[in-house]
Protein backbone atom coordinates (compact mmCIF):
# COMPACT_ATOMS: atom_id res chain seq x y z
CA UNK A 1 0.00 0.00 0.00
CA UNK A 2 2.93 2.31 0.80
CA UNK A 3 4.31 2.10 -2.81
CA UNK A 4 0.86 2.96 -4.07
CA UNK A 5 0.65 5.85 -1.94
CA UNK A 6 3.78 6.96 -3.20
CA UNK A 7 2.96 6.28 -6.79
CA UNK A 8 -0.07 8.17 -7.11
CA UNK A 9 1.83 11.03 -5.26
CA UNK A 10 3.87 11.10 -8.05
CA UNK A 11 1.13 10.69 -10.45
CA UNK A 12 -0.44 13.85 -8.76
CA UNK A 13 2.29 16.00 -9.35
CA UNK A 14 2.76 15.43 -12.76
CA UNK A 15 -0.77 16.12 -13.11
CA UNK A 16 -0.08 19.60 -12.05
CA UNK A 17 3.17 20.09 -13.60
CA UNK A 18 1.65 19.25 -16.84
CA UNK A 19 -1.58 21.53 -16.39
CA UNK A 20 0.75 24.35 -15.48
CA UNK A 21 3.43 24.22 -18.05
CA UNK A 22 0.86 25.34 -21.21
CA UNK A 23 0.93 28.44 -18.98
CA UNK A 24 4.25 28.80 -18.36
CA UNK A 25 6.03 27.45 -21.69
CA UNK A 26 7.66 30.04 -23.84
CA UNK A 27 7.53 32.61 -21.05
CA UNK A 28 9.56 35.03 -23.17
CA UNK A 29 6.55 35.34 -25.57
CA UNK A 30 4.42 36.15 -22.83
CA UNK A 31 6.54 39.81 -22.01
CA UNK A 32 5.12 41.63 -24.42
CA UNK A 33 1.48 40.26 -23.46
CA UNK A 34 2.73 41.72 -19.68
CA UNK A 35 4.10 44.64 -20.40
CA UNK A 36 0.86 45.94 -22.06
CA UNK A 37 -1.45 44.95 -18.98
CA UNK A 38 1.13 46.69 -16.58
CA UNK A 39 1.13 49.45 -18.79
CA UNK A 40 -2.63 49.82 -18.88
CA UNK A 41 -2.74 49.48 -14.88
CA UNK A 42 0.07 51.92 -13.86
CA UNK A 43 -0.25 54.56 -16.72
CA UNK A 44 3.11 54.60 -17.48
CA UNK A 45 5.21 52.92 -20.05
CA UNK A 46 6.54 49.36 -18.72
CA UNK A 47 9.33 47.27 -20.09
CA UNK A 48 10.28 43.29 -18.59
CA UNK A 49 13.80 42.07 -18.89
CA UNK A 50 13.02 38.15 -18.22
CA UNK A 51 10.69 35.94 -16.65
CA UNK A 52 11.22 33.12 -14.64
CA UNK A 53 8.52 30.43 -13.31
CA UNK A 54 7.93 28.23 -10.28
CA UNK A 55 5.36 25.94 -9.14
CA UNK A 56 6.66 25.53 -5.76
CA UNK A 57 5.34 26.45 -3.09
CA UNK A 58 2.31 27.60 -5.39
CA UNK A 59 2.75 28.42 -9.47
CA UNK A 60 3.92 31.62 -9.85
CA UNK A 61 5.88 34.01 -12.23
CA UNK A 62 8.60 35.99 -11.43
CA UNK A 63 9.78 38.69 -13.48
CA UNK A 64 13.33 40.88 -12.85
CA UNK A 65 14.67 43.93 -14.39
CA UNK A 66 11.29 45.84 -14.81
CA UNK A 67 11.41 49.74 -15.86
CA UNK A 68 8.58 51.81 -15.47
CA UNK A 69 8.38 55.11 -17.65
CA UNK A 70 10.42 56.71 -19.98
CA UNK A 71 13.22 56.94 -17.37
CA UNK A 72 15.52 54.18 -16.90
CA UNK A 73 15.69 55.59 -12.96
CA UNK A 74 12.17 54.09 -12.52
CA UNK A 75 13.35 50.47 -11.35
CA UNK A 76 11.36 47.44 -9.91
CA UNK A 77 14.19 44.97 -8.61
CA UNK A 78 11.73 42.25 -8.49
CA UNK A 79 7.81 41.19 -9.15
CA UNK A 80 5.87 38.07 -8.71
CA UNK A 81 2.58 36.53 -10.29
CA UNK A 82 0.56 34.68 -8.76
CA UNK A 83 -2.16 33.26 -10.58
CA UNK A 84 -5.30 31.32 -9.77
CA UNK A 85 -4.21 27.76 -11.13
CA UNK A 86 -7.55 26.49 -11.92
CA UNK A 87 -8.47 29.84 -13.66
CA UNK A 88 -5.48 28.94 -16.28
CA UNK A 89 -7.25 26.42 -18.26
CA UNK A 90 -10.34 28.77 -19.22
CA UNK A 91 -10.25 32.16 -21.33
CA UNK A 92 -10.12 34.42 -19.01
CA UNK A 93 -7.08 34.22 -16.73
CA UNK A 94 -6.52 35.44 -12.90
CA UNK A 95 -3.47 36.71 -11.39
CA UNK A 96 -4.36 36.60 -7.59
CA UNK A 97 -1.72 38.74 -6.83
CA UNK A 98 1.48 40.95 -7.84
CA UNK A 99 4.18 41.76 -5.56
CA UNK A 100 6.42 44.71 -6.32
CA UNK A 101 9.75 44.33 -4.44
CA UNK A 102 12.46 47.31 -4.10
CA UNK A 103 10.83 49.70 -6.29
CA UNK A 104 10.73 53.38 -6.68
CA UNK A 105 7.86 54.95 -8.50
CA UNK A 106 6.46 58.21 -10.06
CA UNK A 107 3.99 60.18 -8.63
CA UNK A 108 1.92 58.84 -12.11
CA UNK A 109 2.47 55.55 -11.74
CA UNK A 110 0.91 56.07 -7.86
CA UNK A 111 -2.11 57.60 -9.16
CA UNK A 112 -2.53 54.52 -11.15
CA UNK A 113 -2.40 52.66 -8.17
CA UNK A 114 -4.84 54.46 -6.88
CA UNK A 115 -7.47 54.14 -9.33
CA UNK A 116 -7.16 50.40 -9.20
CA UNK A 117 -9.39 50.29 -6.13
CA UNK A 118 -12.07 51.46 -8.58
CA UNK A 119 -11.92 48.55 -10.56
CA UNK A 120 -9.35 46.61 -13.16
CA UNK A 121 -9.49 47.91 -16.43
CA UNK A 122 -7.17 45.94 -18.53
CA UNK A 123 -8.17 43.76 -20.86
CA UNK A 124 -10.97 41.55 -20.36
CA UNK A 125 -8.84 38.31 -20.99
CA UNK A 126 -6.54 39.11 -17.57
CA UNK A 127 -8.09 40.23 -14.30
CA UNK A 128 -6.24 41.09 -11.17
CA UNK A 129 -6.87 40.94 -7.68
CA UNK A 130 -4.15 42.40 -5.51
CA UNK A 131 -1.45 44.57 -5.99
CA UNK A 132 1.28 44.43 -2.95
CA UNK A 133 4.62 47.31 -2.91
CA UNK A 134 7.15 46.31 -0.44
CA UNK A 135 10.09 48.61 0.43
CA UNK A 136 8.26 51.45 -1.66
CA UNK A 137 9.72 55.24 -2.73
CA UNK A 138 7.81 57.55 -4.41
CA UNK A 139 10.06 60.53 -6.25
CA UNK A 140 9.20 63.93 -5.42
CA UNK A 141 9.81 66.99 -7.43
CA UNK A 142 11.63 67.74 -4.61
CA UNK A 143 13.06 64.62 -2.43
CA UNK A 144 11.50 61.41 -1.73
CA UNK A 145 8.84 59.74 0.13
CA UNK A 146 9.55 56.16 1.70
CA UNK A 147 10.07 54.09 1.85
CA UNK A 148 6.67 52.43 2.17
CA UNK A 149 4.94 49.45 1.93
CA UNK A 150 1.07 49.06 0.37
CA UNK A 151 -1.44 47.06 -0.52
CA UNK A 152 -4.32 47.90 -3.69
CA UNK A 153 -7.39 45.33 -2.99
CA UNK A 154 -8.95 45.80 -6.88
CA UNK A 155 -12.38 46.43 -6.85
CA UNK A 156 -14.52 43.73 -8.10
CA UNK A 157 -18.81 43.04 -8.63
CA UNK A 158 -20.30 43.96 -5.38
CA UNK A 159 -17.04 44.16 -4.08
CA UNK A 160 -15.56 47.45 -2.90
CA UNK A 161 -11.03 48.04 -3.33
CA UNK A 162 -9.33 49.64 -0.75
CA UNK A 163 -5.68 50.99 -0.98
CA UNK A 164 -3.51 50.83 2.36
CA UNK A 165 -0.40 52.38 3.30
CA UNK A 166 2.37 52.30 5.81
CA UNK A 167 5.80 53.69 6.39
CA UNK A 168 7.84 51.03 6.88
CA UNK A 169 9.07 53.14 10.25
CA UNK A 170 5.40 53.15 11.19
CA UNK A 171 4.69 56.75 11.44
CA UNK A 172 2.48 57.32 8.63
CA UNK A 173 -0.48 54.86 7.72
CA UNK A 174 -2.90 55.80 4.84
CA UNK A 175 -6.33 54.45 3.49
CA UNK A 176 -8.39 55.81 0.46
CA UNK A 177 -11.20 53.78 -0.66
CA UNK A 178 -13.96 54.39 -3.49
CA UNK A 179 -16.75 56.67 -2.90
CA UNK A 180 -18.92 57.16 -6.29
CA UNK A 181 -16.70 58.86 -8.42
CA UNK A 182 -14.54 60.11 -5.69
CA UNK A 183 -11.78 58.34 -3.52
CA UNK A 184 -12.26 58.82 0.36
CA UNK A 185 -9.00 59.96 2.24
CA UNK A 186 -7.82 58.86 5.41
CA UNK A 187 -4.17 59.82 7.14
CA UNK A 188 -3.00 59.13 10.43
CA UNK A 189 0.65 59.69 11.34
CA UNK A 190 2.16 59.78 14.44
CA UNK A 191 5.63 61.69 14.94
CA UNK A 192 6.59 62.15 11.64
CA UNK A 193 7.71 64.71 9.34
CA UNK A 194 6.38 66.04 6.20
CA UNK A 195 8.02 65.43 3.13
CA UNK A 196 7.25 68.55 1.39
CA UNK A 197 7.91 72.18 2.09
CA UNK A 198 9.46 72.78 5.45
CA UNK A 199 10.00 70.00 7.22
CA UNK A 200 7.31 70.60 10.11
CA UNK A 201 7.36 67.70 12.57
CA UNK A 202 4.30 66.47 13.47
CA UNK A 203 3.63 64.42 16.95
CA UNK A 204 -0.07 63.41 16.17
CA UNK A 205 -1.94 63.89 12.91
CA UNK A 206 -5.13 63.50 10.95
CA UNK A 207 -6.78 64.21 7.59
CA UNK A 208 -10.01 63.10 6.01
CA UNK A 209 -11.58 64.21 2.81
CA UNK A 210 -12.63 63.47 -0.47
CA UNK A 211 -10.18 63.02 -3.31
CA UNK A 212 -10.77 63.08 -7.47
CA UNK A 213 -8.65 62.99 -10.61
CA UNK A 214 -8.12 66.94 -10.16
CA UNK A 215 -7.13 67.23 -6.73
CA UNK A 216 -8.75 66.98 -2.79
CA UNK A 217 -10.82 68.53 0.10
CA UNK A 218 -9.59 67.99 3.20
CA UNK A 219 -12.50 68.57 5.35
CA UNK A 220 -10.70 68.02 8.70
CA UNK A 221 -7.27 68.51 9.57
CA UNK A 222 -6.49 68.01 13.25
CA UNK A 223 -3.06 67.48 15.18
CA UNK A 224 -0.75 68.07 17.48
CA UNK A 225 2.91 69.58 16.83
CA UNK A 226 5.75 71.29 19.40
CA UNK A 227 3.35 71.05 22.07
CA UNK A 228 0.09 73.04 20.72
CA UNK A 229 -2.70 72.01 18.45
CA UNK A 230 -4.03 72.32 14.91
CA UNK A 231 -7.05 72.28 13.22
CA UNK A 232 -8.20 73.50 9.78
CA UNK A 233 -9.07 72.21 6.73
CA UNK A 234 -7.37 72.49 2.82
CA UNK A 235 -8.45 72.23 -0.97
CA UNK A 236 -5.33 70.69 -2.98
CA UNK A 237 -6.02 70.96 -6.97
CA UNK A 238 -3.42 69.36 -9.73
CA UNK A 239 -5.15 69.61 -12.98
CA UNK A 240 -3.76 72.21 -14.10
CA UNK A 241 -0.34 73.27 -12.17
CA UNK A 242 -0.74 72.84 -8.69
CA UNK A 243 -2.85 75.11 -5.94
CA UNK A 244 -3.25 75.34 -2.22
CA UNK A 245 -5.82 77.50 0.19
CA UNK A 246 -7.23 76.78 3.23
CA UNK A 247 -7.40 78.06 6.73
CA UNK A 248 -5.93 76.43 10.28
CA UNK A 249 -5.99 77.16 13.60
CA UNK A 250 -2.82 77.12 16.24
CA UNK A 251 -2.90 77.23 20.04
CA UNK A 252 0.05 76.77 22.38
CA UNK A 253 2.41 76.15 19.53
CA UNK A 254 6.05 77.08 21.19
CA UNK A 255 8.07 78.61 18.54
CA UNK A 256 11.57 77.66 19.67
CA UNK A 257 11.46 74.65 17.27
CA UNK A 258 9.25 75.69 14.72
CA UNK A 259 10.67 79.78 14.26
CA UNK A 260 13.94 77.55 13.30
CA UNK A 261 11.59 76.64 10.06
CA UNK A 262 11.34 80.12 9.03
CA UNK A 263 15.43 81.18 9.82
CA UNK A 264 17.51 78.58 11.16
CA UNK A 265 19.37 81.60 12.95
CA UNK A 266 16.26 83.14 14.08
CA UNK A 267 15.29 82.30 18.17
CA UNK A 268 12.55 83.48 19.04
CA UNK A 269 10.45 81.10 22.28
CA UNK A 270 6.75 81.33 23.39
CA UNK A 271 3.21 80.03 22.86
CA UNK A 272 1.68 81.11 19.54
CA UNK A 273 -2.18 81.59 19.04
CA UNK A 274 -3.22 82.25 15.36
CA UNK A 275 -5.71 81.76 12.78
CA UNK A 276 -3.65 81.55 9.61
CA UNK A 277 -6.05 81.69 6.10
CA UNK A 278 -2.86 80.54 2.96
CA UNK A 279 -3.57 80.38 -0.72
CA UNK A 280 -0.65 79.12 -3.23
CA UNK A 281 -0.75 78.45 -7.24
CA UNK A 282 2.12 77.55 -9.32
CA UNK A 283 2.98 74.98 -12.22
CA UNK A 284 4.73 72.73 -10.00
CA UNK A 285 4.36 71.75 -6.37
CA UNK A 286 7.77 72.87 -6.05
CA UNK A 287 7.13 76.03 -6.66
CA UNK A 288 4.25 76.01 -3.78
CA UNK A 289 7.14 77.69 -1.36
CA UNK A 290 7.91 80.30 -3.12
CA UNK A 291 4.04 81.62 -4.47
CA UNK A 292 2.80 80.78 -0.75
CA UNK A 293 0.61 83.62 0.52
CA UNK A 294 -0.10 83.69 4.63
CA UNK A 295 -1.95 85.91 6.51
CA UNK A 296 -3.04 86.27 10.23
CA UNK A 297 -3.62 87.91 13.53
CA UNK A 298 -1.52 86.42 16.10
CA UNK A 299 -0.34 86.39 19.88
CA UNK A 300 2.71 85.13 21.79
CA UNK A 301 2.57 84.88 25.51
CA UNK A 302 5.31 84.38 27.78
CA UNK A 303 8.52 84.43 25.49
CA UNK A 304 11.61 85.53 24.99
CA UNK A 305 13.09 87.59 21.69
CA UNK A 306 16.90 87.12 21.43
CA UNK A 307 19.07 89.04 19.82
CA UNK A 308 18.15 92.66 21.15
CA UNK A 309 17.63 93.85 24.45
CA UNK A 310 14.34 96.47 24.31
CA UNK A 311 14.77 98.05 27.59
CA UNK A 312 18.26 98.56 27.21
CA UNK A 313 18.01 99.48 23.76
CA UNK A 314 15.28 102.03 24.59
CA UNK A 315 17.57 103.48 27.59
CA UNK A 316 20.28 103.41 24.84
CA UNK A 317 18.61 105.82 22.65
CA UNK A 318 18.11 108.64 24.89
CA UNK A 319 21.73 108.02 24.77
CA UNK A 320 21.91 108.42 21.04
CA UNK A 321 23.20 104.73 21.15
CA UNK A 322 23.04 101.50 19.15
CA UNK A 323 22.17 97.90 20.53
CA UNK A 324 22.96 94.62 19.81
CA UNK A 325 22.88 91.45 21.55
CA UNK A 326 20.80 90.79 24.71
CA UNK A 327 17.18 89.54 24.83
CA UNK A 328 13.85 90.90 25.75
CA UNK A 329 11.61 88.68 27.74
CA UNK A 330 8.23 89.63 27.56
CA UNK A 331 4.32 89.36 28.80
CA UNK A 332 2.84 88.83 25.33
CA UNK A 333 3.85 89.89 21.60
CA UNK A 334 1.04 90.40 19.21
CA UNK A 335 0.27 91.99 15.64
CA UNK A 336 -0.84 91.44 12.22
CA UNK A 337 1.20 88.92 9.96
CA UNK A 338 1.36 88.35 6.25
CA UNK A 339 3.51 86.18 4.36
CA UNK A 340 3.91 87.07 0.70
CA UNK A 341 6.48 85.47 -1.93
CA UNK A 342 9.36 84.84 0.80
CA UNK A 343 8.53 88.30 2.46
CA UNK A 344 6.88 89.37 5.67
CA UNK A 345 5.25 91.75 7.27
CA UNK A 346 4.70 92.63 10.56
CA UNK A 347 1.74 95.30 11.21
CA UNK A 348 0.23 96.66 14.68
CA UNK A 349 3.16 95.33 16.62
CA UNK A 350 2.96 95.52 19.96
CA UNK A 351 5.33 94.22 22.66
CA UNK A 352 4.61 93.85 26.21
CA UNK A 353 8.14 93.43 28.38
CA UNK A 354 7.92 94.78 32.20
CA UNK A 355 7.14 98.15 32.53
CA UNK A 356 7.78 98.84 28.94
CA UNK A 357 5.39 98.37 25.90
CA UNK A 358 6.55 98.92 22.25
CA UNK A 359 4.60 99.10 18.99
CA UNK A 360 5.43 99.26 15.89
CA UNK A 361 5.68 97.35 12.78
CA UNK A 362 8.61 95.33 10.74
CA UNK A 363 9.45 93.99 7.45
CA UNK A 364 11.52 91.22 6.59
CA UNK A 365 13.11 90.52 2.74
CA UNK A 366 13.29 87.56 0.98
CA UNK A 367 16.95 87.44 1.72
CA UNK A 368 16.19 87.93 5.39
CA UNK A 369 17.48 91.38 5.59
CA UNK A 370 14.81 93.60 8.40
CA UNK A 371 13.49 97.16 8.35
CA UNK A 372 10.88 98.51 10.99
CA UNK A 373 10.36 101.25 13.66
CA UNK A 374 9.16 100.64 17.43
CA UNK A 375 8.01 103.19 19.46
CA UNK A 376 8.84 102.48 23.34
CA UNK A 377 6.92 104.03 25.66
CA UNK A 378 6.27 103.19 30.04
CA UNK A 379 3.19 101.55 30.28
CA UNK A 380 0.53 104.19 31.27
CA UNK A 381 2.31 106.83 29.12
CA UNK A 382 0.19 109.69 27.60
CA UNK A 383 -0.38 107.83 24.39
CA UNK A 384 1.64 108.43 21.14
CA UNK A 385 5.11 109.60 23.04
CA UNK A 386 7.86 107.35 23.67
CA UNK A 387 11.55 106.71 22.37
CA UNK A 388 11.38 105.67 18.80
CA UNK A 389 13.43 103.32 17.60
CA UNK A 390 14.85 101.99 14.04
CA UNK A 391 15.12 98.55 13.75
CA UNK A 392 17.18 97.32 11.31
CA UNK A 393 20.06 93.81 10.39
CA UNK A 394 18.87 90.60 10.13
CA UNK A 395 16.65 88.38 11.65
CA UNK A 396 19.79 86.64 12.91
CA UNK A 397 21.61 89.76 13.49
CA UNK A 398 18.85 92.62 14.48
CA UNK A 399 20.15 96.19 15.37
CA UNK A 400 17.99 98.55 17.54
CA UNK A 401 19.00 102.60 16.97
CA UNK A 402 17.60 105.68 17.91
CA UNK A 403 15.54 107.14 15.56
CA UNK A 404 17.63 110.37 16.30
CA UNK A 405 15.12 112.95 14.44
CA UNK A 406 12.25 112.48 15.79
CA UNK A 407 14.04 112.16 19.26
CA UNK A 408 15.52 115.36 19.21
CA UNK A 409 12.30 117.43 17.53
CA UNK A 410 9.76 115.21 19.96
CA UNK A 411 12.65 116.90 23.21
CA UNK A 412 12.50 120.39 21.39
CA UNK A 413 8.47 120.07 21.24
CA UNK A 414 8.98 120.34 17.24
CA UNK A 415 5.83 119.33 15.05
CA UNK A 416 6.76 115.61 15.02
CA UNK A 417 4.25 115.42 17.58
CA UNK A 418 1.92 117.68 16.58
CA UNK A 419 1.38 121.12 17.08
CA UNK A 420 0.81 121.74 21.31
CA UNK A 421 2.66 118.22 22.13
CA UNK A 422 6.07 119.02 22.65
CA UNK A 423 6.00 120.11 26.31
CA UNK A 424 4.28 117.09 26.95
CA UNK A 425 6.67 115.14 25.09
CA UNK A 426 9.45 116.23 26.24
CA UNK A 427 8.61 115.87 29.97
CA UNK A 428 7.01 112.20 29.01
CA UNK A 429 10.30 111.57 27.55
CA UNK A 430 12.17 112.87 30.72
CA UNK A 431 10.09 110.30 33.10
CA UNK A 432 10.99 107.40 30.34
CA UNK A 433 14.62 108.56 30.79
CA UNK A 434 14.64 108.43 34.12
CA UNK A 435 12.72 105.26 34.82
CA UNK A 436 14.91 103.11 32.15
CA UNK A 437 18.45 105.02 33.12
CA UNK A 438 17.77 104.74 36.73
CA UNK A 439 16.96 101.04 36.27
CA UNK A 440 20.67 100.72 34.33
CA UNK A 441 22.29 102.39 37.41
CA UNK A 442 20.56 99.96 39.54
Amino acid sequence: MKWLKRTLAVLVTLAVVLAVVPFFLSLQDYVPLLEKELSARLKQPVSIESVHASIFPLPHATLDGIVIGDSDDIVVRKVTLKPDLWSLFGSSKVIRSIDFEDLTLSQQALGGLVALTHGDRGSDGLRLETVRLRNAVVKLERGRFGPFDAEVDVSTAGDPGELTLATQDGALKARITPDGEKFALNLTATNWTAPLGAPIRFEALEVNGLATAAGADLSEIKGRLYGGTIAGKANVGWEQGVSLKGELALDEVELKDAMALVSPNTRLTGRLKANPVFAASAAKASGLDEALRLETGFTVRDGVLHGFDLVNAAAAALLKQGRTGGETRFDALSGHFVMDRESYRLSKLTISAGGLVARGNLTVTPSKAISGQLTASLKGARSGVGIPLVLSGTLSSPVLQPNTTALLGAAAGTAVLGPGLGTAAGATLGEIAEGLLGKRKR
